[in-house]
């Protein structure tokens, strides 16, 4: 099935893409200049071992390769996101009556 997506701007679509091609351009879209850019070649990512699997993940097709067939995601595509919310803690009064109900509890079977 193609990916297809459409992209807009203040005054409407401005371009249609179908599985990474661009299909239409609106005839008045123009890209807007990007400031200071230049071609920047990075060098392509060390060998190494999995964490997660423990196979050896060399460049980075290999790694989202090993990361779409382990369904996991880089730590670099979760910054900015909001943090885990806090537990509220429990007291230690809680936490004591839990203790003992479940002493009794195994006491009781034993």
């Amino acid at each position: 099935m193609p990916s297809f997506s459409s992209r807009y701007d203040s005054k409407g679509k401005y371009i249609e893409i179908v599985d990474d091609v661009v299909t239409w351009v609106r005839d008045d879209y123009k890209e807007p200049p990007r400031p200071n850019s230049s071609t920047f070649i990075m060098e392509d990512l060390k060998p190494f071992r999995s964490t997660v699997d423990g196979s050896i993940v060399d460049g980075r097709v290999a790694y989202r390769a090993h990361n779409k067939r382990n369904n996991v995601v880089p730590t670099e595509d979760l910054k900015g996101l909001p943090t885990k919310p806090l537990v509220a803690e429990t007291s230690k009064a809680h936490r004591d009556e839990t203790k003992q109900r479940i002493a009794e509890i195994i006491n009781e079977r034993y």
